[in-house]
């Protein structure tokens, strides 16, 4: 048992689902410190926190143990019914699965969809999943044991995977588009989706300034030359290995720091002719995955 003076009790209601996740990350970083010695007991049914507690302290009412593997936890995530997860009722209603990294994904393709003229897919259900290969294959299975006819496809950031072990499908290891059960696996060509971003011309818009100003900038600060052919899913090697987030946000110099843009400013203020190529792959290939991919002579698209 735990002593009451260190024991907390945290009922639901708190409001929105923001607020929750911003709780749990600081309680997380509380009782973490092996100084402070203490327990939260955080009752929830958030599959956004749910999601991303280590297993070993999630605890099931009904089994009366902790989850062992992510089997249970897609168990759990199913047994909150309806109510509780609208996101898997309407995973059951349509089928259609899109795991990605994070946020920041969602927005980046959601504003080059708008630039290129399509619609957001409203029958596929977007999940973060920040787990490796084969946790996300493990979910996939979980899921479909549930949901038979489930299709999916799985988007990471290549990071440190090999470039000439992607294809220009963005398919990686001479992996078939799909798995026979139904999934497809996808890493982006380059390190990540922010490399994407390093357009001169549309971070210029982004930030009022002009394009020889942020080649300059990129050039003396980065040392990143951008050439023309910068939209080729076989871009070169050195481009496609630069950290777009380190340029973008995380470095002391950043663009971010120096412009006052963000990744969302510069995806928004992208033209139809500067979207990659590896974007528009995907981008079809999600509205094929939902059965609403246009003729191939569609401009929109193309």
């Amino acid at each position: 048992m735990v002593p009451a003076a260190r024991k907390r009790w945290i009922g639901r209601g708190l409001a929105g689902a923001v607020l929750r996740n911003l709780l749990y990350g600081s309680w997380k970083r509380n009782c973490d410190a092996r100084e402070n010695r203490k327990q939260v007991l955080l009752a929830t049914d958030s599959t956004s926190i749910l999601s991303e507690v280590p297993l070993d302290r999630v605890f099931r009412m009904e089994s009366g143990t902790y989850l062992r593997q992510e089997g249970d936890r897609v168990s759990l995530f199913l047994g909150l019914g309806s109510a509780y997860a609208p996101r898997l009722d309407q995973l059951k209603r349509c089928k259609r699965l899109f795991m990605h990294d994070g946020p920041s994904d969602l927005e980046i393709l959601q504003a080059w969809a708008r630039t290129l003229g399509l619609a957001w897919l409203t029958g596929l259900v977007c999940w973060r999943c920040t787990r490796d290969r084969q946790a996300r294959e493990t979910l996939f299975d979980e899921l479909r044991e549930e949901i038979p006819g489930l299709r999916a496809i799985s988007l990471q950031d290549r990071d440190d995977y090999p470039l000439g072990r992607t294809a220009a499908n963005v398919t990686f290891d001479n992996l078939p588009e799909f798995n026979n059960k139904g999934l497809g696996l996808r890493r982006w060509r380059r390190r990540n989706i922010e490399n994407y971003l390093l357009h001169p011309a549309a971070i210029a818009r982004a930030a009022g300034r002009t394009e020889v100003e942020i080649r300059s900038f990129l050039q003396d600060v980065h040392g990143l030359s951008v050439t023309s052919d910068f939209n080729a899913s076989d871009c070169p090697q050195t481009l496609a290995n630069t950290d777009g987030k380190e340029i973008l946000a995380q470095n002391a110099r950043s663009v971010q720091a120096k412009f006052i843009v963000t990744y969302k400013h510069i995806a928004a203020a992208m033209e139809p002719a500067e979207i990659p190529e590896d974007a528009r792959t995907l981008l079809s290939q999600l509205a094929e995955l939902c059965g609403t991919a246009p003729s191939p002579r569609e401009d929109r698209w193309y």
